[in-house]
């Protein structure tokens, strides 16, 4: 009741030439429904954004923020979107996340999430995605809890969330995690949108997908915070600040917040390199995703990685894209550097031994009967269980090339128009993976 009171106070007091900051409470009344359409921007990541202030009665001050880009979220009735025979229902709605996600065979499409609002929490209860044009529903098992109501200043909560949805002809995709939601502050945020009255809420998300690919599976974990400022009636956050967290280190990559249609103009600034990878300890030939987060307009880029012989650029993507995905052909510690450039200047980022690659399956191959196998003219050893399999190649892009055994000879077709071409044999006996670069010759 002395609590009660004394934030009743608060309120009541006026501060000359401001306005008063009182704690409020969030509830279900302040997220988005179907048919809301939500303008927001994106701003860069600069220095010295004062996101990880945190307790009561603080005052942020984002008004310095400049939108780079800008965008809308349309949160459509289940009958607007292309699920809604799967999602049937007056109070279901969805919102489009993605265009696409995955890479090479396992690639979907017009990903949305779909939405659950009641007085007790908000939560995502289902997802709908293509999968090579195939509309694929995968329901909740455990629902996504984004808030728990009512939302107030020290509350903290925890839900586990989770799917999986099976792949025609391919395999399976699933997904299991959990969030942890803690309302770290309360006071005013100011953005170029306003001043608000806020909750400041802060989510760690761990989040593991397995990939299921004709006996092959991948698994990718990914573990993120995001910060949120919370104003009633906004429906989404007035400012989310996203990233990645990786051991213990936080690198934000997004910053998003709630606005109105503007005429955006270029900022002149030299940039500033920053990256960092989705995975710094690999098995060889396992995927990392750069994540480039570096300030500046119209920038360009170029990646080198040291030693260069064992780093293949994967997904069509180079040394000069923004994001590149990478394998590793050979053990070893790999530095990477990322050099920003535009008009105004350039910069470098060097990560001395930041991937060490591992090879999984050394030990036992050298326990194995060994024999030489052949493709085109080159020549290669491999367990004799590889005889006993129906062996996997790939393309640098991920595509699955058709082969197979002759012998001790792998066969493609048009392998007579495939010389020096790089491809990924990987073959599995339920027991052990093997997995060799080979090259197409005559």
């Amino acid at each position: 009741m002395q609590m009660k009171t004394l934030i009743t106070a608060c309120c009541l007091i006026i501060l000359i030439g401001q306005k008063a900051i009182c704690q409020i409470t969030i509830t279900s009344a302040d997220m988005p429904s179907a048919n809301d359409t939500i303008r927001f921007s994106n701003a860069n990541v600069s220095p010295g954004l004062p996101f990880l202030v945190s307790g009561a009665n603080q005052t942020w001050d984002f008004s310095g923020l400049i939108a780079t880009n800008q965008d809308v979220e349309p949160y459509k009735s289940s009958l607007q979107t292309p699920y809604a025979f799967f999602f049937f229902g007056l109070n279901k709605y969805g919102r489009k996340i993605a265009d696409t996600l995955g890479v090479a065979a396992f690639s979907f499409t017009d990903i949305y999430n779909y939405y659950k609002k009641s007085n007790a929490a908000f939560e995502v209860e289902g997802i709908g995605l293509k999968f090579s044009g195939i509309p694929i529903p995968a329901y909740y098992s455990e629902k996504d809890k984004l808030y728990q109501f009512p939302l107030l200043f020290n509350d903290r909560d925890s839900s586990i969330f989770k799917f999986s949805v099976n792949l025609p002809t391919l395999g399976s995709y699933s997904q299991v995690g959990y969030r942890i939601n803690e309302v770290e502050g309360w006071g005013s945020v100011t953005t170029p949108f306003g001043t608000f009255n806020c909750l400041k809420v802060k989510s760690f998300v761990n989040s593991n997908d397995s990939l299921n690919f004709s006996g092959f599976p991948l698994k990718f974990n990914r573990r993120t915070i995001e910060y949120k400022w919370l104003a009633n009636g906004q429906k989404i956050p007035i400012l989310e600040i996203t990233g990645n967290l990786i051991g213990t280190n936080f690198t934000p990559t997004t910053v998003k917040y709630r606005d109105i249609p503007r005429s955006l103009t270029p900022i002149t600034i030299a940039p500033v390199a920053i990256f960092s990878a989705s995975l710094t300890t690999v098995p060889v030939n396992e995927l990392v995703q750069f994540t480039n987060t570096s300030s500046g307009v119209l920038p360009t880029y170029l990646w080198t990685i040291s030693p260069p012989d064992f780093a293949l650029y994967e997904n069509n993507t180079s040394d000069t894209s923004k994001n590149p995905t990478v394998s590793f052909t050979q053990a070893g510690q790999y530095t990477v550097k990322l050099n920003a450039s535009n008009f105004f200047g350039n910069d470098d980022e060097v990560k001395t031994n930041y991937i060490t690659v591992f090879d999984p399956t050394s030990v036992k191959l050298f326990e194995e009967k060994q024999s030489v196998y052949s493709f085109g003219n080159q020549f290669f050893m491999a367990p004799d269980w590889l005889k006993e399999t129906q062996p996997v190649l790939t393309d640098i892009s991920g595509k699955a090339i058709p082969a197979h055994l002759s012998g001790n000879e792998i066969l493609i077709e048009n392998q007579a128009n495939r010389k020096n071409q790089l491809f990924i044999l990987r073959a599995n006996n339920g027991k052990e993976v093997f997995i060799q670069k080979v090259v197409g010759g005559e």
